[in-house]
């Protein structure tokens, strides 16, 4: 994912539990989801899909945090994490995974690492 060059900083968006939303999200600065979303997501930054929250549809972000249920075809371009109780089903890549016990993964992964050189 590209890294915008503006130096203001960016904000952290939310999408609150009682709120479902069909069609698709951009952005940048985060996404935090404890409702539901019905379809694409890509985001500048980490989404975060809490327990209980829910999120159908591909997704392509910097860093995925999954707690909730996800369905789809996600492209991580640093780190996905499956944190327990969420669970992750279709297809990952992304250059890191990580899984703790208690979550569910029924996916494709698919683990590629960027050449990224030390700076």
């Amino acid at each position: 994912m590209q890294r915008s060059t503006n130096s203001q900083p960016t904000v952290a968006n939310t999408i609150g539990r009682s709120t479902t939303i069909v069609g698709s999200i951009s952005g940048t600065g985060g996404l935090t989801i404890l409702g539901g979303i019905e379809g694409g997501v890509e985001v500048d930054g980490t989404v975060t899909l809490e327990a209980d929250a829910s999120l159908t549809g591909d997704i392509k972000t910097d860093q995925f945090i999954v707690r909730g249920d996800y369905t789809g075809s996600a492209l991580v371009g640093d780190i996905a994490r499956l944190e327990a109780p969420g669970s992750l089903s279709g297809e990952l890549t992304a250059d890191n995974f990580e899984m703790q016990p208690g979550a569910t993964l029924s996916a494709t992964l698919t683990i590629t690492p960027s050449n990224r050189s030390a700076s």
